[in-house]
């Protein structure tokens, strides 16, 4: 009997042991029977964000509501219609899709590249962030009757790269945050906001 009872806590500690190894970013699940790879796959709408970003004495804020993107700056706000949608395919790449528009005017944003988790560096858990290497970029924009296309290319170690902290990965819901600090001189800036993605 005393066996049956060590057999079982020690089941018990080792499964809490799982599932917090489990959980790589603070507002992940405590349990997934998918793996993080398989979470991320599929395609993502993007509902909402927000952000701050400061410059010396000039602070500009964002927000999104899944169909406008405003910013604002002092007195002065700007809002026009923007949707963003990712597709993160198992293998390794995605592409990304913005389109803007207001009166007059339209921009729509391909991207295309490779994702891969990190590993653990510092405090930085593995798998808590996704870099997202760009190897195409096409740019169309239209204002009145002229449009304008523009397409970018990389290979190798000049493509640019993106990193973002994986806040929490769900199976239908994915929220990435940002924040950081650049300082040259007396001069700081500061960048922070987040990001909610949800798969359809």
């Amino acid at each position: 009997m005393k066996t049956l009872v060590k057999v079982t806590v020690a089941t018990l500690i080792l499964g809490s042991l799982a599932l917090e190894s489990c959980k790589k970013g603070e507002g992940d699940p405590a349990l997934s029977f998918r793996s993080r790879k398989a979470r991320v796959a599929g395609e993502w709408k993007t509902t909402a964000g927000s952000g701050t970003s400061t410059a010396g004495s000039t602070t500009t804020t964002w927000t999104y509501d899944g169909a406008n993107y405003t910013t604002t700056s002092g007195s002065n706000s700007v809002t026009v219609a923007r949707t963003m949608n990712y597709v993160f395919e198992k293998a390794g790449t995605y592409t990304f899709t913005q389109v803007t528009t207001s009166t007059g005017y339209s921009e729509t944003i391909t991207q295309s590249g490779t994702w891969n988790f990190t590993g653990g560096v510092g405090e930085m858990k593995n798998k808590s962030q996704m870099v997202m290497t760009i190897l195409s970029e096409s740019t169309v924009t239209v204002i009145g009757s002229s449009t304008t296309t523009t397409t970018d290319t990389y290979t190798g170690s000049d493509a640019p790269s993106m990193i973002a902290d994986i806040y929490q990965l769900k199976n239908k819901e994915m929220i990435f945050k940002y924040a950081g600090t650049a300082t040259s001189g007396s001069s700081t800036s500061s960048d922070s906001g987040e990001w909610t993605m949800t798969q359809e």
